[in-house]
């Protein structure tokens, strides 16, 4: 297999793995767009020279990219959970996103907006025994997803 052919595939691997916010990052939106159409990426890659000249090569830190690799557990006193997000989205069944999740924290777990204290303080509790997922940037910093285990009043 020509190197050629061996960067294509393994960057079709990569870019398959990541989200399409950060795969943004690194083509741009129409190289996104090819990537997802199974078009060759390779023209729109950033700072990409080719192979006849592959200066500069990316590095972790050009793109972000130390952000896909393993970021240790957040600590309970970093992590920030807005009461207004918990009771105006978590807890709102007439939210129009966040609709849903409250009905699942109602009836799987027993939290309402009376007890939202519990919810925190358990979040707090357990969010440092699992690891953040980097989900992007937006107008209020980095977004990280953090899957926890929960038990609520109800289970």
């Amino acid at each position: 297999m020509r190197q050629r052919d061996q960067v294509q595939k393994g960057g079709d691997e990569f870019l398959r793995k990541i989200d399409s916010a950060n795969r943004r990052r690194l083509l741009g939106i129409k190289g996104d767009i090819a990537c997802l159409h199974g078009r060759d990426w390779r023209q729109y890659l950033r700072q990409w020279k080719g192979h006849e000249d592959p200066r500069p090569r990316l590095t972790k830190t050009d793109f972000g990219l130390q952000r896909f690799g393993d970021i240790p557990p957040f600590s309970k006193e970093k992590v920030k959970i807005p009461t207004s997000k918990i009771l105006n989205y978590c807890l709102d069944k007439n939210h129009k996103v966040g609709g849903s999740k409250a009905v699942a924290f109602e009836k799987v777990l027993g939290y309402i907006k009376d007890n939202y204290q519990e919810l925190i303080h358990a979040i707090q509790e357990n969010v440092s025994k699992y690891s953040p997922v980097y989900k992007g940037d937006n107008q209020h910093g980095q977004k990280f997803e953090i899957q926890i285990e929960l038990t609520g009043p109800s289970g």
